[in-house]
């Protein structure tokens, strides 16, 4: 299992003081701590352009990302008109089409054989699948895969964010002039008290969609598969238990936690648990800390499969918790129904972690690389 490495930490004072970009930035680690902050916006404040990520991302993204730079009642007024629009995995008809993708994929992966789950399974899964999200062409994918793991940063230190910004302006572009029933288009037919919306705002939505769910996702994907690589026992109790299939997805994603944290800003400064946050300075929600606190999960550190309650906030907490939360539920839901669903063996041959190295910390988060075996089994445990 990959260590906890902020229990040291939750237990002194349940914060941890991490420097990033020149700025000491307290870590709020304890979970019931973190979830009053989340109902705090006055005092911890999501309303800072570029600053709600750690590291911030000025150098990224010209516009404020929406709904999420914004506190209530304006950021409410802004995620009401796209909340319906992100509900639509719940649908029948849609997680059907995520689990003919999934089962693309498996059935390329046993006929490869050997392959590179981060590349070949995980981004590839993750961008047909905004296709769906965003209900566009599924050819589009090919382009997005292109841009590699992180939306922003390809793998040899180029910022792509100057490649997404002008993609979202051709497509906003083109749906201005055709219309359309996709994500682009509908966006562009949206009114906000009274007018539509500026390119600026809808630039900022379109920037969410493809950065907030992007590496995160793809993290998840290679968890998951590694995860039952591993664990044959377990893998064939959701072959035969299939109604346990989404309460283990749910400790997948608490145990995963797969963004470590996000930053709020103090306008007023702040002090919590006797640190003290200077004006404009902020403070770090840390999911994947609350997520192992042993105050609210009995044997954190443990992956149950079968954990009820399970009040994770690995899609965060309060009126900000994640708007793309129930696509990646219903996409790793399906990720386990066609795993389980057919008779496949997976063998890890090589792994390279991807490690976030902090000031403060260094943990584990996702792959670099995923090398796995891919067979055919009638049974994963022998009696």
């Amino acid at each position: 299992m990959k260590p906890d490495p902020f229990r040291q930490a939750r237990e002194r004072d349940g914060i941890l003081v991490c420097p990033f970009q020149g700025e000491n930035v307290p870590m709020v680690l304890d979970y019931r701590d973190l979830r009053q902050v989340t109902q705090d916006w006055n005092t911890f404040s999501s309303d800072a352009p570029f600053r709600v990520p750690i590291p911030s991302e000025e150098e990224d993204r010209t516009v404020r990302q929406l709904p999420i730079e914004r506190d209530p009642p304006l950021h409410t007024d802004y995620r009401k008109l796209v909340e319906k629009w992100f509900k639509r995995p719940r649908l029948p008809e849609y997680q059907e089409r995520l689990r003919q993708l999934v089962d693309d994929l498996l059935n390329q992966a046993v006929q490869q054989q050997t392959v590179e789950a981060v590349s070949d399974i995980a981004l590839t899964l993750q961008s047909r699948a905004l296709t769906v999200l965003l209900n566009m062409p599924e050819s589009e994918a090919d382009l997005w895969i292109s841009w590699g793991t992180h939306v922003f940063h390809s793998a040899d230190g180029v910022n792509n964010g100057a490649e997404l910004e002008a993609y979202l302006n051709r497509q906003f572009d083109r749906a201005e002039t055709e219309g359309g029933d996709d994500f682009f288009a509908v966006l562009s037919a949206c009114e906000f008290d009274g007018r539509s919306l500026t390119r600026e705002e809808k630039l900022g939505f379109g920037n969410l969609a493809f950065a907030g769910g992007r590496d995160t996702v793809i993290n998840s994907i290679t968890e998951v598969l590694a995860f039952l690589a591993r664990e044959p026992v377990e893998w064939e109790r959701l072959r035969q238990e299939p109604k346990l299939r989404t309460p283990a997805a749910e400790e997948l994603f608490r145990w995963i936690s797969p963004i470590t944290h996000i930053g709020r800003v103090c306008p007023h400064g702040a002090e919590i648990r006797g640190h003290d946050v200077p004006p404009n300075g902020r403070v770090s929600l840390n999911w994947a800390a609350a997520n192992r606190d042993p105050g609210i999960f009995d044997q954190p550190d443990e992956i149950r499969i079968d954990r009820m309650p399970n009040p994770h906030v690995a899609f965060g907490s309060g009126p900000h918790a994640c708007l793309g939360a129930t696509h990646a539920r219903a996409l790793i839901r399906c990720l386990l129904d066609g795993l389980c669903d057919r008779a496949l063996s997976l063998e890890v041959l090589e792994e390279t972690p991807r490690v976030e190295q902090e000031g403060s910390y260094q943990r584990e988060n996702g792959h670099n690389r995923l090398l796995l075996q891919v067979g055919s089994s009638d049974s994963m445990v022998q009696d």
